[in-house]
């Protein structure tokens, strides 16, 4: 299937920029602190962090889906994690791993970046408090200008395709309905434009209708119908679509930050949102308690539902996991041009 084939090598020299540097680092073990950045990048699945090593760190080479040896790069990080209350959790009690790079940007500077990767432990057994509560150890340690949140989302318009990229300076709590609003300057619009064209993958190399065929076969077991492909299919999700990656920036548009999988249920196009993410909320609430501008950078995996009831949901879900490790990679990129063409 297309959702298997490798991630390219990432020439920079096609849009005429140099490429990151990795850093090595005096290493003093998982209980150390954080060394300080310009910069602090944030991801939180194994396929956002398989694409922010291949972006940033592992470039010149091609990305098999399921390659790990890269993970012995990266610094284990535990300081001050809290320990797993029950005899029977087998959690390995760290924050997650992490890394620093050097990324020479448009305005002739060289910044520092902290790439950390969160562990599965934080989200399973210390939820969202325990999330707020690293983002703030990460700003109080790395001490950065700016804290980027990259990641995969749920599209809340249905002209958001798979693989398209989203960047806001806004996040906002539903409830209250209050926005936290980061002052940073908006990206580069033409080097995200140069990197959407010439670096970023299109929907079409990545899935197949095929692919969409083996997202339907688990819809239809798990919901015992007999529904097809074209039943859920948008011009968003063809598999024939021409247009190439799109990168949205929506400044002061808020993402959309669901607590639970089930408030995704249902979804309605809202143009009030950038996206639709699980912690875009809780660092942009971090860095605002912390004085700390940030962005978040959301790769589209997820279209808007649109088909069957139910079904509907389940087949957008599924098909987000199903492309995330490609999606991932447009997202890893657009955090990239972020960085580098940022200008203060």
């Amino acid at each position: 299937m297309s959702t298997a084939q490798p991630l390219p090598p990432v020439d920079f020299t096609s849009i005429q920029a140099n490429p990151p540097v990795r850093l090595d680092l005096e290493y003093e073990g998982r209980l150390s602190s954080l060394p300080e950045a310009d910069f602090a990048v944030v991801t939180n699945s194994n396929a956002e962090w398989s694409a922010l090593d291949h972006v940033f760190l592992s470039h010149s080479g091609s990305r098999d889906l399921d390659e790990t040896k890269w993970q012995g790069r990266w610094y284990g990080y535990a300081r001050n994690a809290p320990q797993a209350q029950e005899e029977e959790d087998r959690f390995d009690s760290q924050w997650g791993f992490y890394t620093v790079v050097r990324v020479p940007a448009d305005d002739g500077k060289a910044y520092g970046v902290l790439l950390f990767k969160v562990d599965p432990f934080v989200h399973a057994a210390l939820g969202p408090e325990g999330i707020a509560k690293l983002y703030s150890q990460i700003l109080q340690e790395c001490q950065p200008s700016v804290m980027i949140s990259v990641g995969n989302a749920f599209a809340c318009r249905a002209s958001d395709a798979p693989g398209d990229v989203v960047i806001t300076n806004t996040a906002r709590v539903e409830e209250a309905h209050h926005d936290f609003t980061s002052q940073v300057p908006a990206p580069d619009e033409d080097l995200l434009s140069a990197v959407a064209e010439h670096l970023m993958l299109p929907y079409s190399s990545f899935c197949t209708w095929d692919d969409l065929d083996y997202v339907l076969e688990e819809v239809n077991l798990r919901h015992e119908v007999s529904h097809k492909a074209e039943d859920f299919v948008t011009p968003a999700t063809e598999p024939e679509r021409e247009a190439g990656p799109a990168v949205q920036i929506r400044w002061g548009v808020p993402i959309r930050t669901a607590d639970t999988p089930e408030e995704l249920e249902g979804l309605q196009e809202s143009l009030e949102h950038a996206a639709i993410d699980f912690d875009g909320v809780l660092l942009a609430a971090a860095c605002d308690h912390h004085d700390t501008d940030f962005v978040v950078v959301r790769a589209i995996s997820s279209p808007l539902p649109a088909g069957p009831a139910r079904a509907a949901d389940l087949w957008a879900s599924m098909l987000g996991e199903t492309l995330a490790f490609h999606t991932s990679y447009n997202g890893a990129l657009a955090a990239w041009a972020v960085i580098a063409g940022l200008r203060w």
